[in-house]
This record gives structure tokens, C-alpha cells and sequence, in this order.
């Protein structure tokens, strides 16, 4: 999926905020993934889209450095080699 919006010169800014279908989609929270579909604070944060992106390639899914996905954050390490032992606090 091409995340790229169009050139900045080539349109304004407001305009591509506004009529951007993926920043549109991206700005919905109603069909957030795991636990930023529940959260409480999801209309004023809704998580760091971008980094989920970079991490799953799904800015729908869970975001790892939310404090209230420790979970995610750890199956993410595990998968990734490090961690399997150690607490990070």
C-alpha cells in the first residue's frame, strides 16, 4: 500500500490534510486494533500511527510504546530476539 501523500507543492497543506483518503482513514479511531480500539483516551491520542506502521505495516494495529499495550510491546521484542529474559523496569 503507497502511504505517500502528493507533493506539498503541488497542493496546500489543508487541503491534502482534508481530502487525503488514507489521512482521512488514519484519523478514524473508531476501528483501532486491540486495546486502542478501548481506550478510553483514544479520541485525544488514538496512539502514534506512524510508528505502528513502521512496526506491523498496519497503522490500524495496537500501538507498541502505549504504556497500556506492555503486552504488545513484549510479543513485538520476543519476536525480534531480544529481551526473552529480562524485565524492563
Amino acid at each position: 500500500m503507497d502511504l505517500t501523500p502528493p507533493p506539498s507543492k503541488e497542493k496546500e497543506f489543508f487541503d491534502i490534510w482534508n481530502n487525503s483518503p488514507i489521512l482521512r482513514e488514519m484519523r478514524r479511531r473508531e476501528d483501532l486494533e486491540e486495546y486502542c480500539g478501548e481506550c478510553e483516551h483514544k479520541s485525544a491520542c488514538g496512539g502514534t500511527r506512524a510508528r505502528v506502521y513502521a512496526y506491523f505495516g498496519d497503522y490500524k494495529a495496537p500501538d507498541p510504546g502505549c504504556i497500556n499495550n506492555e503486552e504488545v510491546f513484549f510479543e513485538l521484542r520476543a519476536s525480534a530476539g531480544e529481551f526473552k529474559n529480562e524485565v524492563l523496569y
